[in-house]
């Protein structure tokens, strides 16, 4: 006869854990809006934990010590009768790890989370896991230099390009205005209509910032300076040369990216289109659509609200507090019990960086991931054939075939950003019905209606490459 479960931790057993839909029924509200179908969920009293853990059960012993380096300080000062954090939310995928994050309610249902911080138990990948919810997965460098985000990128510029049908890398004519960046300055040029060379360039998606925004340095409150750009007055100066120092970190970081992977050119926004001239802006936004779909591969700097952030720096994500904290990457190893029979890692979660890429997340979005809510940059992701995502906890990979991670534990249930960018594939390509085409349509209005605009005038121009996709296929 089998013995019983762990009364509080059920043996980490994914069998024995619940649905989010069942959670949701037991608890009388929706919890979870946007079902992960194969995840499953326990929610435990800390003190049950806690109890079973000095009772010899050595996964809860895991799950205490582990909660204890991320939120001990919460755990001890939290008043007993405040319900925000006195559960354990514990979330198990298949073939993926252990992630757990703070709860509160009475009961056994969940009531609400408290905080946007998760974390994650796993094996390194030359370990054997002493319990199946121990996964493998590849460790993040807690910080991304240059060179390591280089070889990142090439490494699936490779595959994609060797062995993803699907991903087409031709060569074609590069756009009439755009930055060559083979030397070590910088410069704008310009090529008569349909007289542009041949040659492989990258494009960036990013945040251009809040002009009214302040950002802390260690001199105090300073204004956000908006991105580097490209004048009337400057035009000329451009094409003779761009000195370093005029251009934001995030340009910069750019720039250093596409010279280690041998790319000599880039286009950026507000470089390659004269900001103040109305008639240039309305001739090169159009052709926005065919620019991220004829690039080699593009850049999104999903974390950085503005350009004075860079790409290569610390990795970090969301504390407890959401907006107000954020933690730099940690990971810890703990020794299993009975000493000798293993180590389990623990460490900050990725999941909600894959959530916000892969799955259109909104919570939390605006402060970990402000560049997934912007309206143009819905369009040049969709129209990219291969992105480079440079969240806050990682390097994520995304193209028409393949959704990918660092930590290589990229795995979404459901509708997810990969199957949206087959399905507008598919929309461009032969062989769908018109009502697939109008279904996908209608579905890309739907996402396109939440995200933001600095210029509400713009609504229309930034979804008119995609607008024009469509239109091509229907006819109409």
């Amino acid at each position: 006869m089998n013995p019983s479960p762990c009364p509080a931790c059920l043996n980490l057993d994914y069998s024995l854990f619940k649905t989010a839909k069942e959670l949701d029924i037991e608890n009388g509200k929706t919890l979870w809006p946007d079902y992960n179908l194969l995840a499953r969920y326990r929610v435990a009293d800390f003190s049950a934990i806690r109890n079973a853990a000095s009772q010899g059960c050595r996964c809860c012993d895991i799950l205490i010590r582990g909660c204890k380096l991320f939120w001990g300080h919460w755990l001890e000062k939290r008043p007993p009768k405040y319900k925000v954090g006195n559960k354990l939310g514990l979330q198990l995928n298949p073939g993926q790890c252990l992630q757990a994050f703070l709860a509160g309610g009475t009961g056994s249902g969940l009531d609400m989370f408290a905080t946007k911080l998760q974390i994650e138990f796993f094996t390194e990948m030359n370990q054997e896991p002493i319990h199946p919810a121990f996964q493998h997965v590849h460790h993040v460098p807690r910080s991304l230099p240059g060179i390591a985000a280089a070889q990142a990128l090439q490494s699936w510029l490779r595959q994609c390009v060797n062995t993803h049908p699907n991903c087409k890398a031709s060569v074609v004519q590069l756009p009439a205005r755009i930055l060559d960046i083979s030397t070590n300055t910088p410069r704008l040029v310009e090529f008569q209509p349909y007289e542009s060379p041949c040659a492989k360039y990258a494009t960036l998606s990013h945040c251009w910032g809040d002009p009214q925004a302040k950002r802390w340095t260690w001199r105090g409150y300073r204004q956000v300076k908006g991105p580097t750009q490209t004048t009337k007055q400057t035009l000329q100066s451009r094409k003779i040369g761009i000195p370093l120092r005029e251009l934001t970190p995030l340009f910069k970081d750019a720039i250093q990216l596409c010279k280690h992977v041998g790319c000599g050119y880039i286009w950026i926004d507000s470089m390659c289109i004269i900001q103040d001239d109305e008639s240039d802006w309305k001739v090169e936004s159009q052709k926005m659509a065919a620019i991220y779909s004829n690039a080699y591969f593009n850049i999104a700097a999903t974390s950085c609200p503005d350009g004075s952030y860079r790409l290569f720096r610390k990795r970090w994500s969301l504390g407890e507090k959401g907006s107000s904290t954020r933690r730099f990457l940690k990971s810890y190893k703990l020794k299993a019990l009975p000493v000798g029979s293993g180590v389990v890692c623990v460490r900050q979660a990725h999941s909600r960086d894959h959530k916000y890429v892969g799955r259109h997340m909104q919570n939390g979005r605006q402060e970990q991931a402000p560049l997934m809510s912007r309206a143009w940059v819905f369009q040049e992701l969709l129209l990219s054939p291969r992105t480079i995502h440079f969240s806050s906890s990682e390097l994520i990979w995304e193209c028409n075939s393949l959704l990918t991670c660092e930590c290589e534990s990229f795995n979404l249930d459901g509708i997810n950003r990969i199957e949206y960018k087959q399905q507008f594939t598919g929309a461009r390509g032969s062989g769908r019905s018109t009502q697939e085409i109008y279904d996908f349509w209608l579905h890309t209005c739907e996402r396109y209606s939440n995200l933001d605009l600095t210029i509400p005038s713009d609504r229309p121009t930034a979804l008119a490459g995609l607008a024009d996709a469509v239109r091509s296929v229907t006819s109409s």
